[in-house]
């Protein structure tokens, strides 16, 4: 029997009646979902075609409302992706923007994950 046919099998136990069923339901759904839920990776957003200016810093708006755990560059225009680099260190208000630092000589347009 297979681990999901199992595990579904286990939820509707044959001496079980009534509202135990309901409650043994949610719990085993509880218990799958949650995990799923707390996944930072589940509330990331991602910001499409920014533009992070030549030889500056991009400071990028993000819906977050939190300091993001991380982000990470998907797509870019720039020449390398080495002449792009994070400066949230510096970043007064990370709970806001995310700041990106271009080296190259031309702007560079960019999609980024951010959790």
């Amino acid at each position: 029997m297979s681990s999901l046919r199992r595990k579904l099998f286990e939820l509707f136990e044959p001496d079980i009646t009534g509202s135990e069923v309901v409650d043994r339901l949610f719990r085993k759904l509880r218990d799958l979902i949650n995990p799923i839920l707390v996944n930072p990776v589940v509330n990331g957003v991602i910001l499409e075609n920014r533009t992070v200016p030549a030889s500056s810093i991009g400071k990028l708006d993000h819906p977050l409302g939190r300091v993001p755990r991380a982000f990470f560059i998907m797509t870019s225009t720039a020449g390398k992706l080495g002449d792009l680099y994070s400066d949230q260190a510096n970043n007064p208000r990370p709970d806001r923007q995310i700041w990106v630092g271009n080296n190259a000589a031309g702007a560079a347009t960019v999609t980024i994950f951010v959790i």
